[in-house]
Protein backbone atom coordinates (compact mmCIF):
# COMPACT_ATOMS: atom_id res chain seq x y z
CA UNK A 1 0.00 0.00 0.00
CA UNK A 2 3.22 2.11 0.45
CA UNK A 3 3.71 2.44 -3.07
CA UNK A 4 -0.19 3.66 -4.33
CA UNK A 5 -0.79 7.43 -3.85
CA UNK A 6 -3.28 8.28 -1.58
CA UNK A 7 -2.89 12.27 -1.64
CA UNK A 8 -5.22 11.89 -5.15
CA UNK A 9 -8.19 11.08 -2.74
CA UNK A 10 -7.95 14.51 -0.83
CA UNK A 11 -9.54 17.35 -3.45
CA UNK A 12 -8.06 20.00 -4.99
CA UNK A 13 -7.16 22.91 -2.79
CA UNK A 14 -6.05 25.35 -5.54
CA UNK A 15 -9.49 27.84 -4.09
CA UNK A 16 -8.41 29.36 -1.21
CA UNK A 17 -11.05 30.09 1.97
CA UNK A 18 -11.36 33.53 1.06
CA UNK A 19 -12.57 32.74 -2.37
CA UNK A 20 -15.37 30.25 -1.09
CA UNK A 21 -16.02 33.57 1.11
CA UNK A 22 -18.61 36.46 0.07
CA UNK A 23 -19.26 39.84 1.71
CA UNK A 24 -22.68 40.61 3.14
CA UNK A 25 -25.11 42.45 1.26
CA UNK A 26 -27.29 45.75 2.89
CA UNK A 27 -30.58 43.63 3.32
CA UNK A 28 -28.02 40.90 5.13
CA UNK A 29 -25.88 43.49 7.88
CA UNK A 30 -29.09 44.78 8.61
CA UNK A 31 -30.47 41.55 9.57
CA UNK A 32 -28.03 40.33 11.39
CA UNK A 33 -27.67 43.43 13.44
CA UNK A 34 -31.25 42.60 14.00
CA UNK A 35 -31.05 39.32 14.99
CA UNK A 36 -27.78 40.10 17.35
CA UNK A 37 -29.35 43.39 18.97
CA UNK A 38 -28.72 44.27 22.53
CA UNK A 39 -25.97 41.24 22.73
CA UNK A 40 -22.31 41.59 22.57
CA UNK A 41 -22.37 40.19 19.01
CA UNK A 42 -24.17 43.08 17.93
CA UNK A 43 -21.07 45.61 19.26
CA UNK A 44 -18.55 43.04 17.51
CA UNK A 45 -20.31 42.80 14.47
CA UNK A 46 -20.23 46.73 14.47
CA UNK A 47 -16.47 46.93 15.27
CA UNK A 48 -15.81 44.35 12.19
CA UNK A 49 -18.29 46.54 9.93
CA UNK A 50 -16.12 49.40 10.71
CA UNK A 51 -12.90 47.97 10.66
CA UNK A 52 -12.22 44.59 8.98
CA UNK A 53 -10.99 43.30 11.77
CA UNK A 54 -11.27 39.61 12.22
CA UNK A 55 -13.00 38.04 15.20
CA UNK A 56 -9.78 36.77 16.90
CA UNK A 57 -8.40 40.60 16.79
CA UNK A 58 -11.71 41.49 18.10
CA UNK A 59 -12.06 39.12 20.97
CA UNK A 60 -8.73 40.45 21.96
CA UNK A 61 -9.01 43.62 21.70
CA UNK A 62 -7.63 45.75 24.75
CA UNK A 63 -8.53 49.43 26.10
CA UNK A 64 -4.71 49.93 25.57
CA UNK A 65 -4.91 49.44 21.99
CA UNK A 66 -6.94 52.28 21.32
CA UNK A 67 -4.61 55.72 20.79
CA UNK A 68 -5.68 59.20 19.10
CA UNK A 69 -8.62 57.38 17.61
CA UNK A 70 -6.94 54.59 16.07
CA UNK A 71 -6.68 50.92 17.12
CA UNK A 72 -3.32 49.82 16.99
CA UNK A 73 -2.97 46.10 16.44
CA UNK A 74 0.12 43.41 15.34
CA UNK A 75 -2.91 41.27 14.01
CA UNK A 76 -0.84 37.35 14.46
CA UNK A 77 -2.10 36.49 10.79
CA UNK A 78 0.04 39.35 8.96
CA UNK A 79 3.36 39.10 11.67
CA UNK A 80 4.86 36.91 9.56
CA UNK A 81 4.62 40.15 6.64
CA UNK A 82 5.69 42.58 9.52
CA UNK A 83 2.69 44.41 8.97
CA UNK A 84 1.53 46.61 12.09
CA UNK A 85 -1.91 47.23 11.21
CA UNK A 86 -3.39 51.24 12.22
CA UNK A 87 -7.00 50.90 11.49
CA UNK A 88 -8.56 54.35 11.91
CA UNK A 89 -11.24 54.34 14.41
CA UNK A 90 -15.00 55.32 12.78
CA UNK A 91 -17.24 57.54 15.21
CA UNK A 92 -19.57 54.58 15.37
CA UNK A 93 -16.83 52.49 16.60
CA UNK A 94 -15.69 55.14 19.03
CA UNK A 95 -18.81 55.50 21.02
CA UNK A 96 -19.09 51.39 20.89
CA UNK A 97 -15.81 51.33 22.67
CA UNK A 98 -16.28 54.18 25.08
CA UNK A 99 -19.31 52.13 26.23
CA UNK A 100 -17.31 49.30 26.60
CA UNK A 101 -14.57 50.03 27.95
CA UNK A 102 -16.18 51.42 30.50
CA UNK A 103 -17.59 48.20 31.80
CA UNK A 104 -14.27 46.55 31.28
CA UNK A 105 -10.79 46.70 29.73
CA UNK A 106 -11.21 43.62 27.53
CA UNK A 107 -15.14 43.79 26.42
CA UNK A 108 -15.37 41.08 23.99
CA UNK A 109 -13.38 38.45 25.83
CA UNK A 110 -16.29 37.20 27.74
CA UNK A 111 -18.11 33.90 28.28
CA UNK A 112 -20.84 35.87 25.77
CA UNK A 113 -18.48 35.86 22.91
CA UNK A 114 -17.74 32.35 23.79
CA UNK A 115 -14.51 32.36 25.67
CA UNK A 116 -14.14 29.00 26.66
CA UNK A 117 -14.07 27.45 22.65
CA UNK A 118 -13.71 27.93 19.22
CA UNK A 119 -16.58 25.75 18.10
CA UNK A 120 -19.04 27.71 20.87
CA UNK A 121 -18.02 30.86 19.13
CA UNK A 122 -18.77 29.59 15.70
CA UNK A 123 -21.76 27.88 16.79
CA UNK A 124 -23.03 31.26 18.81
CA UNK A 125 -22.11 33.23 15.33
CA UNK A 126 -23.79 30.71 13.10
CA UNK A 127 -27.30 30.91 15.00
CA UNK A 128 -26.79 34.75 14.55
CA UNK A 129 -26.91 34.43 10.98
CA UNK A 130 -29.24 31.71 10.93
CA UNK A 131 -31.77 34.01 12.89
CA UNK A 132 -31.10 36.55 10.52
CA UNK A 133 -31.84 34.15 7.55
CA UNK A 134 -28.75 34.42 5.74
CA UNK A 135 -28.09 31.68 3.13
CA UNK A 136 -24.87 30.58 2.40
CA UNK A 137 -25.74 30.71 -1.47
CA UNK A 138 -22.81 28.53 -2.67
CA UNK A 139 -20.28 30.34 -0.40
CA UNK A 140 -19.11 29.97 2.98
CA UNK A 141 -20.59 32.44 5.25
CA UNK A 142 -19.23 33.35 8.69
CA UNK A 143 -17.42 36.44 11.19
CA UNK A 144 -15.07 36.43 8.54
CA UNK A 145 -17.20 37.30 6.08
CA UNK A 146 -17.25 40.98 7.89
CA UNK A 147 -13.41 41.51 6.31
CA UNK A 148 -14.91 40.68 3.17
CA UNK A 149 -17.99 43.40 3.56
CA UNK A 150 -15.30 45.75 4.69
CA UNK A 151 -12.95 45.85 1.78
CA UNK A 152 -15.95 45.55 -0.40
CA UNK A 153 -17.76 49.01 1.22
CA UNK A 154 -14.25 50.76 1.40
CA UNK A 155 -13.52 50.09 -2.81
CA UNK A 156 -17.12 50.82 -3.14
CA UNK A 157 -16.61 54.48 -1.42
CA UNK A 158 -13.89 55.27 -3.55
CA UNK A 159 -10.88 54.45 -1.02
CA UNK A 160 -7.72 53.10 -2.44
CA UNK A 161 -7.25 49.96 -2.83
CA UNK A 162 -3.66 50.04 -1.65
CA UNK A 163 -5.40 52.18 1.40
CA UNK A 164 -7.69 49.84 2.48
CA UNK A 165 -5.02 46.90 2.29
CA UNK A 166 -3.21 48.55 4.93
CA UNK A 167 -6.02 49.32 7.24
CA UNK A 168 -6.59 46.09 6.40
CA UNK A 169 -3.63 44.50 7.43
CA UNK A 170 -3.54 42.70 3.75
CA UNK A 171 -0.39 42.57 2.11
CA UNK A 172 0.03 44.16 -0.89
CA UNK A 173 -1.12 42.50 -3.91
CA UNK A 174 -1.72 39.65 -1.69
CA UNK A 175 -4.98 38.05 -0.50
CA UNK A 176 -6.32 41.12 -0.18
CA UNK A 177 -7.52 40.96 -3.65
CA UNK A 178 -9.80 38.27 -3.64
CA UNK A 179 -12.10 40.32 -0.54
CA UNK A 180 -13.67 42.81 -2.48
CA UNK A 181 -17.06 41.24 -4.42
CA UNK A 182 -19.73 42.36 -6.11
CA UNK A 183 -23.07 42.73 -3.44
CA UNK A 184 -25.30 44.25 -6.27
CA UNK A 185 -27.51 41.01 -6.11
Amino acid sequence: GLQENVWKLIPNRSEKDSEKRRAFTEDEINAIFKACEGSIWYDACMVALYTGARLKDIRNLNKNDIQDGCWYLDPNKTRRYEIETVIPLHPKVNEVLERLFKQSDRPFNCSAMGRDNTKNRRSRFTKILRDAGIKPNGAIVDFHCWRHTFKTRMIAAGVPEDVVDEIGGWRPGGAGKRYNHDVSR
